[in-house]
């Protein structure tokens, strides 16, 4: 079975359009994880064969384990991870950012075009105190306070946009750590389950799993943050020392540093580490089918 199971994977992977010769590999690691996991099902088929010698009992128990293993089990997992660990509410996260750009008037557009009423002057006043206090806390700035309301809506969103990012980290952090507590246990799952822990491997070795994903996520983010640590301070220096515009020209046009802007580079693990991380699954699938075929 397992010569044929091998020849199987190859031919899959080939007409999926893998280039196995450059992924050999995550190949060879995807081919020992197929074979351990065929080897578990038939050492669990050795024990309901031996204890269940009729041919109806033994499909039966075969079909039962191979429910409870693939979907029992991971449905089971995540009905009481909802319980103990909810995921914050999507919808509500985003109601909480309305609600903070709102407190913000980050959104000045939607107050202009519905006109100047107490109730929207009252979120421009609180909107220019805040910039203003972030002019008085630099010393470039602190000079310059009576420019506040008269800056730009981009200048503006300099001072405003991690003042919005800062009332929302509780919610980021939240939605975190309920990440977190599923990644960790879909991993502990995936030992007592062993298809999960299969797919889970199997995501790994294609490079597409969560923790990739994730750490792609804090790749962006930290990355994100150097472009406003390299932008923000040359885009608030216009405020203290304006540079002369063209005449007939709303831009200033004096920006010339295309080459220092940081660069995004996305550092990725080997290959090697990922077969790293498969081989206690498979270290796991065959100590499980050498203990049930003793």
């Amino acid at each position: 079975l397992l010569p044929a199971l091998a020849l199987a994977l190859t031919f899959a992977l080939l007409i999926a359009g893998s280039d196995i010769a450059a992924a050999w590999p995550e190949f060879l690691a995807a081919q020992a994880l197929v074979a351990a996991y065929a080897l578990f099902w038939l050492a669990l088929a050795f024990v309901v064969l031996a204890a269940w010698p009729g041919a109806a009992g033994a499909i039966g128990m075969l079909l039962g384990a191979w429910l409870v293993l693939t979907l029992g089990l991971p449905m089971l997992g995540r009905f009481v991870l909802d319980i103990a660990q909810p995921s914050p509410s999507r919808v509500q996260y985003v109601d909480a950012q309305r609600r903070v750009e709102i407190l913000l008037d980050v959104l000045r557009r939607e107050l202009e075009a519905h006109g100047n009423t107490a109730a929207q002057l009252a979120h421009l006043r609180r909107e220019l105190a805040l910039v203003a206090q972030a002019f008085r806390a630099q010393p470039t700035l602190a000079a310059h306070v009576d420019r506040a309301a008269t800056i730009d809506y981009a200048t503006r969103m300099t001072f405003l946009a991690s003042l919005v990012e800062t009332r929302l980290a509780p919610w980021q952090a939240r939605i975190d750590d309920a990440r977190a507590a599923r990644d960790a246990a879909s991993n502990a799952l995936g030992v007592i389950a062993p298809p999960l822990g299969v797919a889970t491997a199997l995501a790994t070795l294609a490079g597409n799993d969560t923790e990739r994903q994730r750490r792609y996520e804090r790749e962006v983010r930290a990355y994100q943050q150097r472009l406003r640590d390299w932008f923000y301070p040359r885009v608030q220096r216009e405020i203290a020392t304006p540079t002369t515009r063209p005449p007939n020209s709303y831009a200033r046009l004096n920006f010339t540093e295309y080459a220092q802007i940081p660069a995004y580079a996305a550092p990725d693990e080997p290959a090697a580490a990922r077969v790293r991380v498969v081989l206690p699954s498979i270290a796991w699938l065959l100590a499980l089918a050498a203990a049930l075929s003793a």
